[in-house]
């Protein structure tokens, strides 16, 4: 029941498995190992008498309550991981385990018999396993995220009363020194270009790329064009499954990732997973002294066109205009979505049109072909699912659900933006797409700027740069507390000051507001180190124990932060900072800020800006006493602030489209702007309801200061804000 990859058997294995399999085939570098079958997992089922167990537990299954779902799913993982693995298959594994010398790596790999393997992969890994006794538990771990809640909800909708099964690949885990990413083909530059990204250590394999080499690689010549390197101050070591931090010392902290004879090996990786998998693909890969393992790989565009039939002729004409976040020209059936629920039964090929991100489900993009979003702001999550899936996605593209019936025949042509009835139309018709010239507005437009975004070219602007603490923390992966105890603060004070010295030093009058980080319990938690420090628990984290309250009770887990202010300020560049206390609950809490940065020399001043986060509904009566103490601008979050007026988990659970929830909104909005103008303080506006119609309409016509935007949606707001302003000032002629 368990088989050498070398020896494998022609059967039903699952998706991941037989990539893996695919792989080795063509000659790849991939780890040797083994396949777990998935009739060990059923001889595991029977032995225990599971099987019946688990049907009744989904049996009284409530599907429609996701709190019942989740319920049911620790009950059947419980039941998984508390039965004993046969001692005749517990034998016959480690028997195969002692082969692969040193620590293994797992691979799930379910198995959906209605189904597509390609609709329903879905891959976990745990790397770094050693010990019998470990190997054992880490496979019953294995078998356990079968039934995920999102999995189990999965398999109800497409899979009836199929019991669902599972091979696990079990493979050799080398003593990696360097791992990293590899994308086969760069748009940007060409076929002929790679891009590779390394860090010292196992950071790739758990998403953490913090101080990472990018190298640019010809794959003809098999080297490299040129490279960005990165100071490196942590490295991560992955033991039993679970992720070590180490701190890197200071002699190798500039040293290059990556040699010549490794680049010229991956370089070579590059042109055999094109010539084997033909699209371009994202891979993960690890290298230890002298070798360059494959790890993982993921196809980054979609099948080509498909030729249509001849009635259905392409009409020159565009049907509707988007615009385009993530490249590729498709051809596919409509396919109306609202919920979550819905996008989860989109077919392969097919094209889902939604009103916003929040109605596409993350397992939805390993299957969708295209997406059409209508009057959404991108949310950094769907952007980042799209690219990472190669969904051709387009934004902005206003009444799609109404001009593009369901079962419609149509292309995304993302060059231009458009959506054409049938196939694409040949290139040669198409008009290339002009750069417009920037448009400036009365309103002052900003952007927020991601981790990804400030290494690139920082965009024209009039308003501020606006990045917040909580994506560098949650990219650095530790509690701030846990660095403070071990001594280690100066790692997060690197950490934070190469990206905000990074934006300062790439712009000469664009000024950037910073946020402090306030992060929740619940996402304290997830961090490294976050269940030592993070002892509370609340039901719902986003209204319990966060922002300023938080801050100013603990000024610890600040301390690298209020560092990095003080040492930018004694910079000619530290000039264009200007501060935002967050997520404030009463006006006093402006006062104690005062006297927090005034003990590390940080004074409000003409060229150090102190802005108040009001986005929480108790400070909608404290405008006047908020002000009093001392601030230069009010800062407001409207979808913060729906989120807490309408008690709502999280904003993404309210139907914020519905006039029941815009128009309070909007009368908020308007007591904000008429105390604003009454005080004579600047406000400045963000959160996508900002960019609501009404709410937009409501702001510019009581004369907001500033609207804060995503870098994808700024050439749309320059265009709407130009517009809503000649309305008014024709309105007064």
């Amino acid at each position: 029941m368990s088989l050498p990859f070398s020896h494998h058997a022609d059967q039903h294995l699952g998706s991941t498995t037989k990539q893996i399999l695919s792989l080795l085939e063509a000659k790849l570098p991939v780890p040797t190992g083994f396949i777990v079958s998935p009739q060990t997992f059923d001889a595991f089922i029977k032995h225990n008498f599971l099987e019946t167990k688990i049907h009744h537990l989904i049996e009284r299954c409530n599907f429609t309550d996701l709190s019942d779902v989740k319920r049911v799913s620790t009950s059947i993982q419980q039941l998984i991981l508390s039965s004993e693995i046969p001692q005749e298959v517990a034998n016959e594994l480690l028997s195969f385990v002692a082969h692969l010398n040193g620590s293994v790596m797992l691979t799930a790999s379910p198995l959906f018999p209605s189904q597509s393997q390609e609709e329903l992969k879905h891959t976990q890994r745990l790397f770094g396993i050693s010990g019998e006794a470990n190997i054992l538990i880490a496979l019953r771990h294995m078998w356990a995220s079968l039934f995920s809640s999102e999995l189990l909800y999965f398999f109800h909708l497409r899979c009836n009363d199929s019991f669902p099964s599972m091979s696990v690949c079990i493979q050799h885990f080398p003593k990696l020194q360097i791992s990293g990413t590899l994308v086969t083909t760069d748009a940007g530059a060409g076929k002929h270009i790679c891009r590779v990204e390394a860090v010292f250590g196992a950071g790739a394999l758990i998403g953490h790329l913090q101080g990472s080499d990018t190298y640019v690689v010809n794959k003809q010549t098999d080297t490299e064009e040129k490279a960005a390197l990165h100071p490196q101050l942590i490295e991560y070591h992955i033991k039993d499954g679970e992720p070590i931090i180490d701190h890197i010392a200071e002699n190798i902290q500039e040293r290059r990732k990556l040699s010549a004879g490794q680049i010229k090996k991956i370089s070579l990786l590059a042109k055999n997973l094109q010539h084997h998998l033909f699209f371009p693909q994202e891979a993960v890969w690890i290298a230890d002294q002298n070798d360059v393992y494959l790890i993982s790989t993921a196809a980054i565009s979609h099948a080509p066109i498909q030729q249509v039939e001849a009635q259905e002729k392409t009409s020159q004409k565009p049907l509707l205009h988007g615009t385009a976040i993530s490249p590729g020209i498709i051809t596919g059936k409509i396919r109306h979505v609202h919920t979550r629920q819905e996008s989860l039964l989109v077919r392969p090929g097919e094209i889902a049109i939604a009103a916003s991100f929040s109605s596409i489900d993350k397992d939805a993009y390993k299957h969708l072909r295209g997406l059409i979003i209508e009057h959404d702001i991108p949310e950094h999550d769907g952007i980042a699912q799209a690219t990472r899936h190669g969904v051709t996605t387009l934004i902005a593209a206003t009444d799609a659900s109404t001009i593009l019936k369901e079962g419609a025949f149509v292309t995304i042509h993302s060059p231009s933006g458009n959506v054409y009835a049938g196939g694409a139309p040949a290139q040669s018709r198409m008009s290339p797409v002009s750069s417009q010239p920037i448009i400036r507005s009365v309103t002052k437009v900003g952007v927020q700027l991601s981790l990804t975004q400030i290494s690139s070219n920082t965009p024209v602007i009039n308003g501020h740069m606006y990045c917040t603490g909580n994506e560098i923390i949650k990219k650095f992966g530790v509690h701030p507390l846990k660095l403070l105890h071990e001594h280690k603060e100066r790692l997060l004070h690197k950490t934070l000051l190469q990206p905000l010295e990074k934006i300062l030093k790439q712009t000469t009058d664009t000024s950037l507001l910073y946020r402090f980080a306030d992060l929740t319990t619940h996402e304290y938690r997830t961090l490294l180190g976050g269940s030592d420090f993070e002892t509370m628990r609340e039901e719902n984290p986003a209204l319990g124990y966060h922002g300023s309250v938080r801050l100013l009770d603990i000024p610890d887990l600040m301390h690298a932060e209020l560092e990095v202010i003080e040492e930018l300020r004694r910079r000619p560049y530290g000039k264009r900072l200007s501060l935002v206390f967050p997520s404030l609950r009463t006006a006093y809490e402006v006062e104690r800020w005062h006297t927090v940065l005034a003990a590390h020399h940080i004074e409000r001043s003409a060229s150090l800006r102190f802005v108040a986060d009001i986005s929480l509904p108790s400070c909608m009566g404290q405008l006047e006493e908020i002000v009093g103490y001392g601030v230069d601008a009010l800062f407001l979050n409207l979808d913060t602030f729906a989120t807490f007026f309408f008690g709502a988990d999280h904003f993404e659970t309210l139907r914020y489209e519905e006039p029941d929830i815009v128009a309070p909104l909007c009368k908020a909005l308007m007591h904000v702007l008429t105390q604003c103008h009454d005080l004579g303080i600047q406000l400045i506006l963000t959160g996508k309801l900002a960019l609501n119609e009404d709410c937009l309409q409501l702001a510019v016509s009581h004369g907001v200061n500033e609207i804060i935007v995503p870098v994808s949606a700024l050439a749309q707001i320059r265009e709407r804000l130009v517009s809503l302003e000649a309305e008014r000032i024709q309105a007064h002629v």
